[in-house]
């Protein structure tokens, strides 16, 4: 029985080559050593495939493999679509419109920024000093099991302060603290935002050039933890405002802003179902089978992805 392998990326660049030299990248060398090898290993599918195998219509000869980008960043368009453009490949890539239509900066992208620019005790200490200010009876301490099975990749002090930042902290007050110490430290939020994020026209020339979009939310909360008319505001705001300014697609995907199995729901699902979404990825590492739930599709770090193995 053959899979779905679902890469999941978010930055593909040479940090060293920007201002940011901390940021965790896939390297633009790496990205296309791995998009080469797993042209030779699998069959690498569009959209309409990954529906097809998933409804019993479409019988591949080896596993499927798609690629998939989280975030909507101008790499995306600048570097990787042309990539895939010219292998004739196509990527799907998930956008939270807020970062087009506000000039919004996600908090998580904050978080990364900061954390590549400022020593790690210095912005750690900036944080906690102004959220003492705004809110002193907060508890701060987290769960250190839940922080090691989220975050596998960074040091264990680094982990946990992106658990409180993302998971832990009401997001009105993290939200707050976030946005004071990201402008003292790079200045206007909407002028970071128009410089990282794609804008409506380079969306529809990666369509042109044959990738899929897909939604993100609007503003990249857990959705789990909003209620249900939050939830569907960030949903339905997200749809709309792709289907306004991108071309027309046969089928639209989804992928749940950080995508671990409690950060959506069911009433997530009804609400995509609602939006007429064909399939959603989680973060869940794996890979997905043909009877997989199309709404619960998981997917692979690149860093797990062994070349020379």
């Amino acid at each position: 029985m053959y899979h779905i392998k679902s890469i999941m990326y978010h930055y593909v660049r040479n940090p060293e080559n920007t201002p940011f030299k901390g940021i965790h990248a896939v390297r633009q060398q790496d990205f296309i050593e791995q998009v080469d090898w797993l042209s030779q290993n699998c069959e690498m599918a569009t959209l309409e495939m990954i529906v097809d195998f998933l409804n019993g219509k479409y019988h591949p000869v080896k596993d499927l493999c798609i690629l998939t980008f989280d975030d909507g960043l101008k790499e995306h368009a600048a570097f990787v679509s042309e990539v895939l453009s010219e292998r004739q490949i196509q990527g799907q890539f998930f956008i939270p419109t807020a970062c087009i239509e506000e000039g919004y900066v996600l908090p998580v992208h904050k978080n990364h920024f900061l954390l590549a620019t400022l020593p790690f005790e210095t912005y750690k200490s900036q944080f906690l000093d102004i959220l003492g200010n705004i809110a002193p009876q907060l508890d701060t301490e987290v769960d250190k099991n839940k922080v090691a099975a989220t975050y596998r990749w960074d040091k264990p002090e680094v982990a946990a302060f992106k658990y409180l930042l993302n998971y832990h902290l009401p997001k009105m007050v993290r939200n707050k603290v976030l946005k004071e110490v990201f402008e003292s430290t790079f200045g206007s939020e909407k002028s970071f935002a128009q410089s990282l994020y794609l804008n409506w026209a380079e969306a529809r020339q990666m369509q042109s050039a044959g990738m899929a979009l897909g939604g993100h939310s609007h503003k990249h909360n857990v959705l789990s933890s909003l209620s249900d008319e939050e939830q569907e505001n960030e949903i339905s705001t997200c749809m709309t405002l792709l289907r306004q300014h991108t071309n027309k697609q046969q089928y639209w995907p989804f992928s749940y802003p950080f995508g671990k199995p409690n950060t959506f729901n069911e009433k997530t699902i009804q609400l995509l179902q609602k939006e007429n979404i064909a399939i959603a990825y989680t973060s869940e590492v794996g890979d997905s089978q043909n009877d997989q739930n199309p709404f619960r599709l998981k997917r692979i770090d690149p860093k797990d992805i062994l070349i020379n193995a």
